[in-house]
């Protein structure tokens, strides 16, 4: 799955008042006053300086996953 098709996927996932922009391997997203980058190598995700590696790589494993991560780490309510 190329990078535009994971992306359109994840951003359809988040809930509304969400926005998220992306360009390649890398997406920002904002959720009130808070923003937050993505950035995908493949099955690796860097966020606030973390890294997450997923085994998997289907989009809808890896997104179930991904979009509570980028919320909890956007908002600071406990999803994972």
């Amino acid at each position: 799955m190329d990078n535009d098709e994971f992306w359109i996927n994840l951003t359809a996932l988040l809930p509304s008042g969400a926005d998220a922009n992306f360009d390649d391997n890398e997406c920002t997203v904002k959720f009130g006053d808070k923003e937050l980058t993505v950035i995908r190598n493949e099955n690796n995700f860097t966020i606030n300086g973390k890294t997450l590696h997923f085994d998997d790589s289907d989009f809808e494993i890896i997104n179930t996953l991904l979009v509570p991560y980028i919320l909890q780490e956007l908002d600071g309510n406990k999803r994972i």
